[in-house]
């Protein structure tokens, strides 16, 4: 029979109702009131949402019940009975005797029946009461007394259902992820009147980093023609000054500098904005070092100047429609030792990063390019060290903003990004406000869950723990302390990056593990929690990076061609654009979206759902993106829900 129900989403709040009346069935000490005030509360919010009637509802709470039910019958039968039945309650066990798995099938039948609900929503909600109940059962027996070995069985089963749940929850609650796990056909004739807007969207910058091109660092171009010139036994260059010093060493200084031009010539070009503007990506963010505007100080390596190719940018963005965020990625004397600062280097003193020296290539920086249309912003300094002191930064940071705004006079539009990286907010919080003078100024975090030494921490999170962390909502994220103090933020730098290649740690095995069409799940729900959590907390997001050779989890073009980002928008364009353009096309492509069949390989073990069959289921804007007082009333009343949040537990995108 034809599906002929509304697709209805899980809101948060039904989902925690869900897993507390999980926890309850498969808790030791069982308390029957308990039960009943869980089901009634969960009855009682689905009956607030007006979602389903109350035939449906009960049918809800049936499945729920029914599915701990055969968590349970499952593991009992999948290890010896007797040895774990004297680690799970009574009460479990003997609800576990009754063969669910017949009457669960029999009671999604019914509630297919009804009509109300597509059977993918049914379906997909089974398995998200299934593996919640299996990561429960896990749970509670890896805390018991057992041999070493079965507890590390049972903590893994527990974190690979976890992540299930956490994929789950996300296609019963999010329609973006839904159309990745089960599209819907031409001739589907469910309704969606009741699937709610898409709350990752944001309202200020989409944006991509522009990564290798003006700036090498390892990463971006380490396959490029550059890098191959250094010869087939070669390394990759630990930064652009150890790949300058080597190409001079190779090629002598004249020939080395053509092959850095012809690499900056044909890394990044028109067409590229062109393919970025078809993406729905609305901005740019080019990195520089200082020696593309003041040329390289004596005795460095660094070939420039090179403002030809920052000019390039900033007219491409102007013919195609895009902002251009230029970005100070390394600075005189170097503000770390890393490599993005253009030079790894582990003789760094902070006392070499040169305030005044900076201020002056802020100032031609903001005398040169101030005044051009596609100039949306400027980020005043990438990635300081820690150890460099916020005193020092302040003051760079003061006297950026007074030459570029005061002496250049740099129009109030273009928007200032202050870094807030590896220092405490609170050497920031309230000295660029416009009540002391500072107009629209804004700070600048990058979010990555990948780096740090050992991955701070990172590689011994579980994957469900990434994604939760990637809502926003923990007190370690980057942008929670600025945005508790009221005060704007950007996040321009981030990945689908997860450290999951190292298999001396779980999260590795964990991965592993996981189906294929899992993974391309996890990713997708990586990404759209990570980007609800900005569209709702922050003034926008700058992927890294639109191309990488490290995987598809640095580069925007991959990702969102393999279906791991979601589609910005149809990224229609003037069609007198599109055909003046050097790449010649007419049409933009429809946005790259790969679909799965199913996502009915979410499986280990495979969940009894699966006896259900079934159904089938312009050019000539103003560039810059102005952030105005509505939006950003919208913006400080989100952030409120962070005051009040007591439970860090939420696994899923607050508003959804």
């Amino acid at each position: 029979m034809q599906a002929t129900g509304s697709v209805w989403v899980l809101r948060a709040e039904d989902l925690q109702q869900v897993r507390k009346l999980v926890k309850a069935l498969l808790a030791h000490k069982q308390s029957v009131k308990g039960l009943e005030r869980i089901t009634s509360q969960l009855l009682s919010s689905i009956s607030t949402s007006k979602s389903c009637s109350c035939a449906a509802a009960v049918h809800l709470i049936e499945v729920i019940q029914l599915s701990s039910s055969a968590a349970v019958y499952s593991v009992l039968t999948a290890s010896t009975p007797s040895l774990l039945r004297k680690h799970l309650a009574p009460a479990v066990v003997r609800n576990s005797q009754r063969q669910p798995r017949t009457l669960l099938v029999r009671e999604m039948k019914k509630w297919c029946a009804l009509g109300e609900h597509d059977r993918s929503f049914i379906k997909h909600f089974q398995k998200l009461c299934w593996y919640e109940s299996l990561k429960t059962i896990h749970q509670q027996l890896a805390q018991t007394r057992m041999p070493t070995q079965e507890k590390q069985h049972h903590t893994f089963q527990a974190r690979l259902a976890d992540v299930r749940s956490e994929i789950l929850a996300d296609i019963c609650s999010m329609q973006q992820m839904r159309d990745e796990a089960c599209p819907p056909r031409s001739d589907d004739r469910r309704t969606y009147a009741k699937v709610p807007s898409c709350t990752w969207k944001s309202s200020g910058w989409c944006g991509v980093n522009l990564g290798g091109w003006l700036l090498w660092e390892p990463g971006p171009a380490n396959n490029s023609e550059l890098i191959a010139s250094l010869g087939a036994d070669a390394d990759i260059p630990d930064d652009e000054w150890t790949l300058c010093e080597q190409l001079i060493l190779k090629y002598a200084q004249v020939k080395a500098e053509a092959l850095m031009h012809k690499h900056r010539s044909t890394h990044v070009t028109r067409e590229d904005f062109i393919k970025m503007k078809q993406l729905g990506v609305n901005a740019v963010r080019v990195p520089f070092g200082y020696w593309a505007i003041a040329g390289p100080g004596e005795g460095e390596p660094f070939m420039g100047p090179c403002v030809e190719f920052l000019d390039a940018a900033l007219r491409w963005g102007d013919e195609v429609g895009l902002s251009v965020i230029l970005c100070y990625h390394s600075a005189v004397g170097f503000q770390s030792y890393d490599p993005p600062c253009g030079r790894s280097n582990e003789k760094w003193k902070p006392k070499n990063f040169n305030v005044a020296a900076n201020v002056e290539v802020m100032r031609q920086v903001a005398k040169r390019f101030g005044s051009h249309p596609a100039l949306g912003g400027i980020c005043i300094l990438n990635e300081p060290h820690g150890d460099l002191p916020a005193k020092a930064l302040n003051s760079f940071f003061e006297g950026a903003y007074s030459v570029m705004r005061v002496s250049e006079h740099l129009p109030e539009s273009v928007q200032l990004m202050l870094p807030v990286f590896h220092h405490e907010f609170t050497s920031f919080a309230g000295r660029y406000t416009p009540q002391k003078g500072f107009v629209n100024v804004v700070f600048d975090v990058h979010c990555y869950q990948v780096f740090g030494d050992p991955y701070a921490g990172w590689c011994r999170m579980s994957l469900a723990e990434h994604l939760r962390y990637a809502i926003g909502k923990a007190s370690s994220h980057p942008i929670t302390g600025i945005v508790k103090r009221n005060e704007r933020v950007v996040v321009t730098e981030f990945s689908l990056g997860l450290p999951v290649w190292d298999k001396k740690y779980m999260i590795s095995r964990e991965f592993a593990a996981l189906t294929g069409t899992e993974k391309k799940l996890l990713m997708r729900s990586f990404a759209l929690r990570q980007l609800s959590s900005f569209a709702t907390y922050t003034e926008g997001w700058f992927f890294w990076c639109w191309k990488d050779d490290s995987g598809p989890e640095w580069s925007l073009s991959e990702s969102m061609s393999k279906g791991w980002m979601p589609a910005l928008s149809s990224g229609d364009m003037n069609s007198a654009d599109t055909a003046s353009s050097s790449c010649g096309e007419t049409e933009p492509p429809s946005s790259p979206c790969l679909s799965f069949a199913s996502s009915s390989d979410i499986s280990a073990p495979a969940s009894p759902c699966d006896i259900i069959e079934e159904s089938p289921a312009p050019h000539g804007q103003k560039h810059k993106i102005l952030i105005t007082s509505e939006i950003l009333s919208a913006k400080r009343a989100r952030m409120q829900v962070l005051e009040n949040e007591v439970a860090p537990d939420i696994s899923m995108v607050e508003g959804l």
